[in-house]
């Protein structure tokens, strides 16, 4: 049925489907004009190609005229695409239900086979340290407290451990921390903690000697989110998120970095169908086998060094909040709205009826069957599309496009900010305490939600606006601090290109640097440095001539010359790009400028789109990674400055600050931010102040 769904033709027609349509991976063209919907339809139609040949007179057209042409072809092509069964084989096919990975290790090595030999090798060490880390399931001695003198009675019996694990009894509901119940394991014993408004802090006051011991761990997964009214920065035991460890060692996989998930993978286990006090015993165990593959992939010292100072930094930023004015948020929904229904009046008008601009299919309808635009992309399920980019495309030569994507815009900003924004300040605070996240991008980017402010479109006038409305409160200003072209100076250190690196020690514009070396001209004009800037970041990214072309409004082939010059002129770039894709290929990762191993899924695979893309993911990787490195450290080095950092966005970072202290303050987030880490070519920080975001940009 899938082949049927998928094909439109049955597994058994499958032979003269791919006769007539062709098979690219064996090099055979099928019949000229002839894709998979007419191929579907005539196998519908006559069953077999032999029957389709037999009624050749009656297909008509051009087509028509093409298979009678192609009569031999399609014999030749049955031929070779048909497997042959009548080889004689004179050997055991049986197969073996376990891989012998040591023997298959052996054998790709002397066959220089290097992807093939290294799952060998890294199945034979899972196995082993499967075999070596597997516990026995957990028998714990469950004791149940319902008041705060029981568990200070009981707390008394187990202070002499050095390890617990702190959770929730619900590790898998949806309200994974909204739990009544407490859980708190130790080695010998689970605190099942179940007192009405209880909270973490009131349990911890009884554990303070022991929080207090630099020799304990205090293990939990996603501390931040549990102990979220705890102040972790002021524990002196050792803290242990496993989810952080988890997601340092596995970013490359994507989806949620759950508890489950991770004894899943590393222990083997169900947890679903575990009690809660067995995860947590679990979850002991799994802590020391995350710190030590850590330790093997040369990464423990970042994960206690950067991502757990960091962890405890945004729990304090979450706790500070971030002012925001409703008053000029309304104000702005009122300008949007009135916009957004002069657009719909004009399509209307235009378009001649009403209908539902946010309908995809109702925009189909209007823009392919009714007003007759030319199909340039098509849906996954053969749709014509209205999708972003081929709006894009169509608006080059229709306003309806135009106004369409110009809709959607002020849309998503009124649906996402300016509507929603209000809703979310904090009753108590006039506050909105959003979250920040680490274990979410694959590179070690820290993202927001609730709000997210990472995807304000800032390129549009109304987007930078949504950001006139997060104030200082008063007597305050904000001071907003953001690493300029930082990825570029990273490239510069990674390259040690000369000409790259002089002109970042030389203070130069390094956008008219390269239009002055791509253009040969000592006097770039905008429009040039325009497109040395698209060169720049695009290099970064990874860019092919097609991409650089389409960003740029050239043709790919004076996009291709652009790039070879800019090579030519920066020849250190060209030779990092170059070792980076190799060294990929070989170890499949990269690294960032601490040290952070940035894994990259598909570098091998076969599929030439999936491993250029992976090609490209690896070059940018690095500086992406590193850029993450470096405003993290940052954060650790001013948190301690009695400035209150309440935001976060890509290379920026924001303070509430007295206006008394506005110079002071200036002067050193922008020395501390500069001095974060040592690149071979300087660091540079933007700096202003104002009232509000957008005028202190």
């Amino acid at each position: 049925q899938a082949v049927i769904d998928k094909f439109g033709v049955k597994p058994t027609q499958m032979l003269d489907y791919l006769a007539l349509v062709g098979d690219a991976s064996d090099h055979i063209p099928g019949v000229p004009k002839v894709g998979p919907k007419t191929a579907s339809k005539w196998l519908q139609t006559y069953n077999t190609v032999a029957q389709l040949l037999a009624s050749k007179s009656d297909i008509k057209g051009k087509v028509g005229d093409n298979l009678r042409a192609s009569i031999d072809q399609l014999h030749t092509a049955q031929k070779l695409i048909s497997l042959d069964i009548n080889v004689d084989v004179n050997w055991d096919l049986t197969v073996p239900t376990e891989a012998d990975h040591e023997a298959l290790y052996n054998l790709f090595k002397k066959l220089h086979l290097r992807r093939f030999a290294q799952f060998h090798e890294d199945a034979m060490s899972h196995s082993e340290k499967h075999a070596q880390t597997q516990p026995a399931l957990p028998s714990v001695n469950l004791i149940n407290i319902t008041s705060l003198s029981e568990f200070q009675k009981y707390w008394a019996n187990y202070d002499t451990v050095k390890s617990i694990f702190v959770m929730s009894s619900q590790p898998i509901q949806a309200d994974l921390f909204q739990s009544s119940v407490h859980c708190i394991i130790t080695e010998e014993a689970a605190l099942m903690v179940e007192i009405p408004d209880c909270s973490w802090s009131e349990l911890f006051h009884v554990m303070k000697n022991w929080l207090n011991n630099e020799g304990n761990q205090l293990i939990g997964h996603d501390l931040k989110l549990l102990l979220d009214k705890v102040d972790l920065n002021q524990l002196n035991c050792q803290k242990i998120d496993t989810m952080l460890a988890y997601y340092m060692l596995a970013s490359h996989q994507g989806g949620r970095f759950t508890l489950e998930n991770a004894i899943e993978q590393y222990l083997s286990y169900d947890i679903s169908t575990l009690k809660p006090e067995q995860i947590g015993m679990l979850g002991i165990q799994l802590a020391a086998i995350l710190l030590d593959a850590l330790k093997e992939n040369d990464m423990l010292n970042l994960y206690k060094s950067l991502e757990m100072p960091v962890m405890c930094v945004l729990q304090i930023m979450q706790h500070n909040g971030v002012c925001v004015d409703p008053e000029e948020l309304n104000a702005q929904s009122l300008a949007l709205g009135e916009e957004i229904n002069t657009i719909e009046d004009q399509v209307f008008s235009d378009v001649g009826h009403t209908f539902n601009l946010a309908s995809p299919k109702q925009l189909q309808a209007v823009l392919y069957d009714q007003l007759q635009m030319p199909i340039l992309q098509k849906t996954p399920k053969g749709q014509p599309s209205t999708s972003e980019s081929a709006l894009e495309q169509l608006a080059q030569n229709y306003d309806i496009a135009k106004y369409i994507m110009r809709h959607r815009s002020l849309n998503k900003l009124k649906n996402t900010y300016t509507d929603k924004l209000p809703s979310m300040i904090d009753l108590k605070s006039k506050r909105i305490h959003g979250q920040f996240n680490q274990a979410v991008t694959s590179t070690g980017r820290l993202s927001s939600s609730d709000p997210n402010l990472q995807n304000i479109p800032i390129r549009t006038s109304e987007g930078r606006m949504i950001r006139k409305a997060f104030i200082a409160e008063p007597g305050h200003q904000l001071i907003c601090a953001d690493y300029s072209q930082i990825e570029l100076r990273i490239m510069a250190h990674f390259s040690q290109d000369e000409k790259l690196v002089s002109a970042f020690k030389n203070n130069q514009d390094i956008h008219l640097s390269t239009a002055a070396e791509v253009f040969d001209t000592a006097e770039p004009t905008g429009e040039q440095r325009r497109r040395a800037k698209a060169i720049n970041f695009g290099l970064i990214y990874g860019m092919s001539s097609f991409g650089l072309s389409t960003q740029i409004g050239v043709s790919r082939q004076e996009a291709q010359t652009f790039m070879d010059i800019y090579f030519k002129r920066y020849p250190g770039v060209k030779d990092f790009m170059a070792e980076t894709r190799q060294l990929a290929h070989e170890q499949g990762y990269v690294q960032t400028i601490l040290g952070r191993k940035l894994q990259v899924p598909g570098i091998n695979d076969r599929n030439f789109n999936r491993r250029q893309a992976a090609e490209r993911a690896a070059i940018n990787a690095p500086m992406q990674g590193s850029a993450a490195d470096i405003i993290k450290k940052a954060m650790i080095d001013l948190i301690d400055y009695p400035y209150k950092m309440v935001l976060q966005v890509h290379d920026e970072l924001i303070f509430e600050v007295p206006e008394a202290v506005i110079s002071e303050a200036t002067k050193q987030i922008k020395e501390s931010m500069e001095k974060a880490v040592s690149l071979t070519v300087p660091l540079s920080v933007n700096i202003a102040h104002a009232k509000n975001w957008l005028d202190a940009k």
